[in-house]
């Protein structure tokens, strides 16, 4: 597989032996992932400004910052990648908390835990595919409501009566729906078969 096409995954890990068994396991699949490893959140923010990386694998506790801290600076910088967070036996709480505040998962560091990162990964990735597909529709359907609203402000307009005679601004209708035939139909008018555009553009198209 062509490395463009390949899962890129950033491990920010400062145990180098975690760390290994970590790539390791990834890089059994060499068709499927390419893996990069740093140690601290500095470099971890600075390499995703450069590089492109479909997933974030972090543990926890990591020199000067902690997992949750590199959470808040990437919503800080807009940054839109999964998370997937490491955490130590009997750490459960601190994995919760990673969840509710943007986390994709958690693993816990028990034997071989490092085996089930691949699975974690496609599961992490599957979950923010869904999430950017449901975005895309919440923008379309927002897109759709406002084209109603404009519509609906159109017709408003065009049901305009008469403030004195109470009576339906037939005038008005004509103009404003001759205007708009006129322009969807390049600039020349209909003719006679228009109805709107002979009635309200009879003294720019006279009949003879």
């Amino acid at each position: 597989m062509d490395d463009k096409n390949k899962i890129k995954v950033l491990v920010v890990e400062d145990n180098h032996d975690h760390s290994f068994l970590v790539k390791r396991a990834l890089e059994k699949n060499p068709d499927i992932f390419t893996v990069k490893i740093v140690d601290t959140v500095e470099k971890c923010l600075d390499v995703i400004q450069k590089e492109e990386f479909q997933i974030i694998i972090s543990d926890y506790k990591l020199p000067g910052f902690s997992g949750l801290q590199l959470l808040a600076q990437l919503r800080k910088k807009n940054i839109d990648l999964p998370l997937v967070m490491l955490t130590g036996s009997g750490n459960e709480e601190i994995a919760v908390k990673a969840m509710k505040e943007g986390a994709y998962d958690y693993v816990i560091k028990e034997p071989d835990y490092f085996k089930t990162i691949p699975l974690v990964i496609r599961r992490a990735l599957d979950r923010h595919k869904d999430k950017k597909e449901k975005e895309k529709l919440e923008d379309e359907i927002k897109m759709k409501v406002l084209e109603l609203e404009d519509v609906n402000k159109k017709l408003a307009i065009l049901s305009i009566t008469d403030g004195l005679t109470e009576i339906f601004n037939y005038r008005y209708l004509s103009e404003v729906l001759g205007k708009d035939c006129h322009e969807a139909h390049g600039g020349f008018f209909c003719g006679e078969n228009c109805r709107f555009c002979d009635t309200s553009h009879s003294h720019l198209n006279p009949k003879k």
